[in-house]
């Protein structure tokens, strides 16, 4: 038996989880109609601003009504503080699931779905809002009378333009290989983000998707920055030879990532309007033979791919859910308080072979510990990095295995930084940090340690984190100032 979420949504299986929370596939036992069900992650529900950037998505997202645009049908909290949102089902596969199936869209397929992508975003933006994190994982696409219909989802890093942002204190959020120049601090004092920075952030969508390869290369934070920021886009005489990609096509999208947002299309509505312009030149050009083959190829492509990614999924198990906070735990576990960074502190799940505890004043039994707004950030930028990074670098440096337990502690710094000194507060017992560049793993004794992480212009910031026996701990660090030109140049050999 499956189980049930709030009386009325049955749990089929977990889709994906990310830095800030779950989602899994569910159906309305009532309705028999299958949904999505995103609930926030239960270390972080507490943070304020994580969960600030949760709920706000929701109610966002509960005004809007758009065919590019997923629907929210309901906000529930499964318990005090654990809020999740029900959202529509999008049958088909996200064009991340295209571009891992290695099998390339037909031209005029991409061009309208990328005019349907923006007729959302343009649908945003007449609203104040911008969607900041423009990417294939968070542009699905469903079959919608015999063609394929794109679907925006995930506003949760989405601002209102009249809304301080991120980026302002040097934190990033979004995805670095689709990031805008303006989202990576190249705005002038006094500019604001708008509605251009997604329409680049598509224009880097569609390059990849039309060529199967990214518009830039990078493997590390500071090369993605560098190549949005001062580098031209990679020709498509070297990423297209076969020449499939009309050169109209090249020439709208190499517009789309001018670095200076005043030479790309004036707002996403212009942009729509290019790319339909040049289907219906394919189309008549091809005729309507070409167009029924090209609709073909994609059902195919995009059946694939939704396979593919539909193998994903894993089944949701009532652990699972208790420690995503949408059921209570069940009786052979138990939940206890314990601290991750200076006065923030963090639920930790463990296993027990007796029954659950009592609440106690003391404890106060599942209690979820309050975080700081630095660990928030940390936890939205490692979960973009952490395929991109983790997978290629090499394990952290690490003490010598001793009498006492170890545990790991993942460090981040927005911008990126060095770290200097790791020193252990109870002890003063050193630990030698060597050229470690954020962001890094270090294994270390279990205890507390005092971490301080210097910048490229010297600029420093610290820490305190309580590292635990067997369990991973995380703490970000904002170092002071972010002025983007001068961060990359530093990074950056002489001549280059």
């Amino acid at each position: 038996m499956l189980p049930v979420v709030g009386g009325t949504y049955e749990v089929v299986e977990k889709l994906r989880e990310g830095g800030m929370g779950a989602i899994y596939r569910v159906r309305h036992l009532l309705l028999d109609e299958p949904r999505v069900i995103k609930v926030m992650r239960a270390s972080v529900e507490e943070d304020l601003h994580a969960r600030e950037r949760f709920l706000r998505e929701a109610q966002m997202a509960r005004r809007l009504s758009h065919p590019s645009i997923a629907v929210l049908h309901d906000l529930a909290e499964a318990r005090p503080g654990t809020f999740y949102m029900v959202m529509e089902l999008i049958d088909g596969p996200s064009l991340s699931d295209v571009l891992g199936a290695g099998r390339l869209l037909p031209v005029s397929v991409l061009l309208d779905l990328g005019a349907q992508a923006l007729d959302g975003l343009q649908y945003l933006h007449d609203r104040g809002i911008i969607h900041r994190d423009v990417s294939p994982e968070n542009l699905m696409v469903a079959e919608v009378a015999g063609r394929p219909a794109l679907k925006i989802i995930d506003l949760g890093v989405a601002k209102r333009e009249d809304e301080e942002g991120l980026t302002t204190t040097g934190v990033f959020v979004g995805k670095l290989r689709y990031a805008s120049p303006e989202q990576l601090g190249s705005l002038k004092k006094g500019e604001t983000i708008d509605g251009r920075s997604d329409v680049y952030s598509l224009g880097c969508v569609l390059y990849n998707l039309l060529t199967g390869s990214p518009a830039y290369l990078a493997e590390t934070p500071q090369a993605w920055i560098r190549q949005h920021v001062l580098e031209r886009p990679r020709p498509f005489a070297t990423t297209d030879r076969t020449y499939r990609v009309p050169e109209p096509v090249r020439h709208a999208v190499l517009r789309a990532l001018s670095k200076d947002r005043n030479a790309r299309f004036s707002g996403a509505a212009e942009f729509a309007s290019t790319l339909r312009g040049l289907t219906e030149a394919l189309v008549r050009e091809g005729g309507r033979e070409a167009e029924a083959r090209d609709l073909a190829e994609s059902r195919s492509v995009l059946a694939q791919a939704h396979q593919a990614g539909a193998r994903k999924g894993e089944p949701a198990t009532v652990e699972d859910l208790a420690a995503s906070g949408l059921l209570s735990p069940p009786a052979e576990s138990r939940l206890v308080d314990g601290p991750v960074s200076g006065v923030e502190e963090a639920t930790v799940r463990i296993s027990s072979p007796s029954k659950a505890a009592p609440r106690s004043p003391e404890t106060g039994g599942s209690r979820r510990a309050r975080t700081g707004v630095a660990l928030a950030a940390g936890i939205a930028l490692l979960g973009t990095l952490a395929t991109v990074w983790f997978s290629r670098r090499a394990p952290g440096p690490s003490l010598p295995a001793g009498p006492a337990a170890t545990g790991e502690l993942v460090l981040n710094a927005s911008p990126w930084g060095r770290v200097v000194s790791v020193v252990e507060e109870s002890t003063g017992a050193a630990f030698e940090a060597g050229a470690a560049v954020t962001p890094c793993r270090v294994t270390l004794p279990s205890g507390r340690w005092r971490i301080v992480v210097r910048g490229a212009d010297g600029a420093e910031a610290a820490a305190t984190v309580v590292v635990q026996p067997g369990r991973p701990s995380a703490v970000h660090l904002d170092l002071p100032g972010f002025d983007t030109e001068s961060a990359v140049r530093s990074f950056v050999p002489d001549g280059t």
